[in-house]
């Protein structure tokens, strides 16, 4: 199963993580970063261009903050 791009579970599985000074950390971050931007950020971004040329009472996407 992919978990971000271009990294899978079995590479996922592969890393020591155990210690806090493993270089793995660096791997696991930079994963964890991917995933979040390719799933999330990356298509919010696109949504939100679609809609920059047009008025604020004709967009459809919002992000909603409290």
């Amino acid at each position: 199963m992919q978990i971000a791009p271009n990294f899978d579970a079995s590479d996922w599985k592969k890393l020591q993580l155990e210690e806090g000074g493993s270089p793995d950390w660096e791997v696991a971050v930079a994963t964890f970063d991917s995933r979040i931007r390719a799933r999330y950020i990356e298509p919010t971004d696109l949504l939100i261009s679609t809609e920059n040329d047009k008025l604020a009472n004709q967009r459809r996407f919002e992000v909603g903050w409290q």
